[in-house]
């Protein structure tokens, strides 16, 4: 005999006496026909058995059955019939549990549902059916108890599945145990309290206390405190404790679930644990998701503001070291130039005008790109801007290029918003500059800006222009950064002015898009919510 086959009887062995202990234990209560028990911690124990440890110890729980119903008076093929239908209900709700990756600690709502629906509900099923068959065939089950001893059974086994299973799992999961000092204390307290109000609730401690006596219903914020502050392991162990409780304090005829026999007060006190249970579980599953939900978004957050210093520390770099060495290339490239130094032909004054405009051209991409990483990071606080008088401040700025141009602004009416003040500024120097710069030949720019308000409480501003427009299916490229639809050669640039405008737009809440036809113009429209603190225009 191998190691592992010896392991392996050991753990058949011990996995039989447990179930024959916890079975006898429970045969010992008022049961239907002698065999069907509104209590019945085996169905769990033999679950988590078969999961947690593998589907090969099904033997223990065959034997551990057998021996509980024959040795409690039940004839050995109706022993047999039952241990048979305890086996496969054990295998298959494991098997279920396994398919769907099913997680002990019970931290996500699937996992709850899985345990409640396919072990609790369906599974149980087969040792019920198979359990009331075997006892009606044998004779151990008179016609009448037919159908409550079915019920009985399984509504015995499902409890057993929410109350101990759910509580082995969770706890298996968290092993080896390391609690802070300060939860070892307050979980010391809430189990006092919930067992000095479960002794009020379903027994007869003090009974001139009347506000908890006879009232099951005091001890579900308990199942909220343990829900919320020790997750499913705190939940599924005062579940347990408040079932022990009640089952103790009602087989002893105690308590608001008596009824007029031990099996009716059990089956009225299971529907009640059963609800419990269910609702403890999913309560700290879902509390469970949510913290892990912002524990995500905080480590996100956290994420974004460390990309948010690298793209700070890019800047200076951009800002510093790129553009120094730009710097000494055009110096340079003067120098060369210049008529102090001798022997330099046209052709190579050619090529230095060349590298220049090429370093020239950099030291643009390399600020426009500068401009485009700092409006995620501004550090501007938000404030009530005018946007009249920004489009004055913009039209003084452009006041060379209106001249060349002879180009005609015409601004309508436009309320005062709430955002980063010089971010509003480039957004409508960059429109602007736009509309001066992609116009047609022979053609004075004609610019028209105004606001409208929308039924939803938004504000729409478009800008106009008469430009050269472009094909609305470049739409979605325009506002991409260094997207160009026209050679440099053409319309200088560096195809980073509508990405910035479109970063500011989105910066602030809004959207940006265009409208354009070849030959006729472009209407660039921003759409902006009303921001609770921005200043209503009249």
């Amino acid at each position: 005999m191998t190691r592992e086959t010896f392991k392996k009887g050991v753990q058949i062995l011990v996995l039989a006496a447990l179930y024959f202990a916890t079975a006898r234990l429970s045969l010992r209560m008022d049961a239907v026909g002698g065999v069907a028990v509104a209590v019945w911690p085996p169905a769990g124990l033999s679950l988590v058995a078969l999961f947690l440890v593998g589907r090969s110890l099904w033997p223990g729980i065959l034997l551990g059955a057998i021996a509980a119903n024959f040795t409690a008076g039940a004839p050995f093929w109706v022993a047999f019939g039952i241990g048979v239908g305890n086996t496969l209900e054990a295998l298959l709700g494991a098997s279920l549990l396994l398919r769907v990756n099913f997680r002990p600690s019970m931290e996500r709502l699937r996992d709850v549902l899985a345990l409640i629906f396919l072990a609790a509900i369906l599974s149980t099923l087969v040792s019920a059916t198979i359990g009331t068959v075997s006892s009606r065939w044998g004779g151990v089950l008179a016609p009448e108890d037919f159908f409550p001893a079915w019920g009985t059974w399984w509504l015995g086994d499902m409890t057993g599945n929410l109350v101990l299973a759910s509580f082995l799992f969770t706890w298996s999961a968290l092993w080896p145990i390391r609690p802070k000092p300060s939860r070892i204390v307050e979980g010391v307290v809430l189990v006092g309290v919930l067992v000095c109000v479960a002794g009020l609730a379903f027994g007869s401690w003090f009974p001139q206390i009347t506000m908890f006596h006879e009232r099951p219903y005091v001890i579900f914020p308990f199942m909220i405190w343990a829900a919320l502050r020790f997750g499913p392991p705190g939940a599924t162990a005062t579940i347990l404790l408040a079932s022990t409780l009640a089952i103790w304090n009602t087989t002893g005829r105690t308590g608001p679930f008596v009824k007029d026999t031990l099996n009716q007060s059990l089956l009225s006190l299971q529907s009640f644990l059963g609800f419990l249970a269910v609702t403890a579980l999913v309560l700290a599953a879902v509390f469970q998701e949510r913290r892990r939900a912002e524990s995500a978004l905080q480590e996100k957050t956290e994420a974004l503001e460390r990309s948010n210093k690298e793209l700070e520390q890019f800047a200076h770099v951009a800002s510093h070291d790129l553009q120094e060495p730009l710097a000494k290339i055009l110096a340079f490239g003067d120098l060369l130039k210049s008529e102090k130094i001798s022997g330099m032909d046209e052709e190579g004054r050619q090529y230095i005008e060349r590298m220049q405009h090429a370093a020239h051209r950099m030291r643009q991409l390399i600020e426009d790109l500068l401009q485009y990483s700092r409006i995620s990071i501004a550090r501007t606080p938000w404030a009530p801007v005018d946007l009249e008088k920004v489009i004055e401040e913009v039209r003084d700025d452009l006041e060379v290029k209106f001249a060349q141009t002879g180009a005609r602004l015409e601004v309508g009416h436009l309320p005062p918003v709430h955002g980063d003040p010089p971010q509003w500024r480039q957004l409508f120097q960059n429109l602007v500059g736009n509309a001066l710069k992609f116009r047609g030949k022979d053609q004075a720019p004609s610019i028209l800006i105004r606001s409208e308000p929308l039924k939803n409480g938004s504000l729409k501003i478009t800008v106009e222009d008469k430009g050269i427009g472009f094909e609305e299916k470049y739409l979605d490229r325009i506002f991409e950064p260094f997207e160009r639809l026209h050679s440099a050669s053409e319309y200088p640039g560096s195809g980073m002015g509508l990405a910035i405008c479109k970063k500011i737009v989105e910066r602030h809440g809004g959207v940006i898009t265009a409208q354009s036809e070849p030959g006729k113009g472009t209407i660039f429209t921003i759409t902006l919510p009303r921001f609770p603190g921005s200043v209503r225009g009249s």
